[in-house]
């Protein structure tokens, strides 16, 4: 299940093209060649303004029998910048995506992705989606191809993995990005935001000129900024290991954006692995545990320095 490629000329006349087109079509059907021409058509497109970091490929394509590509298929997508496959490549298994019948849009993260070589972003000319199993008839179509930079990491929009001192909900009326924000208030003198991730995810920035960003809400800006806390997030599962700290940010009634550099960061318990980041932690000790306090947050995000990113996405 692969391509040849066709090269066929323009004709103003209609005509004229369809069947040069044609011919062009059955002649490279006689042949089993991928049929790149390099030299004399260059066939490769630009992606590096894209940070790696934070590179994704959406893919958007048609299957109309999903089940001939089970998880443990033999095969793969694969993108490369020598013009070949298993060089200079980045592929997906079937492992790392999920295919459904009919239309869909595949997001799939380079850095994720397995290498074989280092890819060129400035040079990518090659893409493959094979599969080396007798399935039967399957109808493939490809539509578009495109790269984009993900900075977002996690939309809190809805409560899955998150818990709080004072329980969680989720505010369907009231957030900065997406359908909702993740709730809480105050439980005596603690206000806490927690989350394990049970997929780490890979932070589209480095250490050295990357940003955290992300909506803070509280009802009483006076009360959390008297109170002592940290923003956290680590790649050990839990607090105090692998972390990269913050103290809590001075915030307005409301809501406030939110950005905290990377390397302003206090490290504790060893160096974060940014590559696999599965625990993020807010906690306030208020002065006052009379006071009742509540508070959202959206929207989390990482970026590289000159990346900033839109509110909405």
């Amino acid at each position: 299940e692969t391509f040849t490629i066709a090269y066929t000329d323009y004709y103003e006349d209609y005509r004229t093209f369809y069947d040069n087109a044609l011919e062009d079509l059955n002649r490279a059907k006689e042949s089993r060649d991928y049929g790149l021409d390099a030299a004399n058509h260059p066939n490769w497109f630009d992606a590096s303004s894209i940070p790696f970091e934070g590179a994704h490929m959406l893919l958007t394509m048609y299957c109309s029998d999903a089940s001939h590509f089970p998880k443990d298929a033999n095969g793969q997508i694969e993108i490369s910048s020598a013009g070949i496959y298993d060089q200079e490549e980045i592929c997906w298994t079937f492992a790392q995506f999920d295919l459904r019948d009919g239309w869909q849009t595949l997001d799939l993260s380079l850095p994720e992705g397995n290498r074989m070589g280092d890819i060129r972003m400035k040079k990518i000319d090659w893409f493959r989606f094979y599969h080396l199993q007798e399935t039967g008839p399957t109808t493939l179509k490809f539509d578009e191809m495109r790269f984009y930079y993900k900075t977002l990491v996690d939309d809190c929009d809805e409560d899955k993995g998150w818990s709080a001192k004072g329980g969680i909900t989720v505010d369907e009326g009231d957030c900065q990005q997406g359908e909702a924000s993740i709730a809480t208030q105050s439980a005596g003198d603690m206000l806490t935001f927690e989350k394990k991730y049970a997929k780490p995810y890979y932070a589209p920035a480095k250490k050295d000129n990357g940003y955290l960003q992300l909506w803070i809400y509280v009802s009483d800006a006076s009360a959390f900024n008297s109170a002592q806390g940290q923003i956290e997030i680590t790649s050990a599962g839990t607090y105090d290991q692998e972390e990269l700290a913050w103290p809590l940010p001075k915030v307005n009634n409301g809501w406030t954006k939110v950005v905290l550099k990377l390397s302003d960061g206090i490290t504790r318990g060893g160096d974060v692995n940014l590559k696999a980041v599965n625990y993020f932690r807010i906690w306030a000790k208020m002065p006052d545990s009379s006071t009742s306090v509540q508070a959202k947050i959206d929207a989390i995000r990482f970026y590289q320095e000159g990346y900033a990113p839109e509110d909405e996405e």
